[in-house]
């Protein structure tokens, strides 16, 4: 092969590149309008229930801190009567800034011992529907 030939051969390779780089261009836009607009509506959904859960789930985190507190206080300076526990648990709920809660809790006494109960139902705005959400605990003291 002379030089003229090797010229030509490389000129004709280096066009079918080309034309198979602008083939594949044509095939390969992206994303469309349309995914791109379904994944940001599934991902809006996604943080919306995460704006709703969230908050609840720390207040509940919340919640079993101010029932363990109780239990270790108990352990070292054991109020004798449920007056004396619903001091703590009212001492607690305000540290924690929980008081809006005061109502969702009981105290008793029972021939086993003191209980404290905590009981809150709450929605789950899913917008095509509300799923009841319920939270409880419950504390035996002795």
């Amino acid at each position: 092969m002379n030089a003229v030939e090797i010229n030509h051969v490389l000129q004709s390779c280096a066009a079918e590149e080309i034309a198979m780089v602008k083939n594949t261009h044509n095939n390969q836009r992206g994303a469309s309008t349309l995914g791109t607009v379904i994944l940001l509506a599934v991902l809006g959904y996604g943080v919306f229930l995460g704006l709703q859960y969230i908050p609840q789930k720390i207040e509940d985190m919340s919640i079993d801190s101010v029932f363990d507190s109780i239990e270790a206080i108990q352990q070292q300076n054991p109020a004798g009567s449920a007056q004396g526990v619903e001091a703590t648990l009212n001492r607690l709920l305000n540290t924690n800034d929980l008081e809006y809660l005061r109502s969702n809790f009981k105290v008793y006494q029972d021939g086993h011992g003191i209980n404290v109960t905590f009981s809150r139902e709450w929605k789950l705005n899913l917008i095509y529907t509300e799923q009841a959400m319920k939270y409880e605990k419950t504390l035996s003291l002795k």
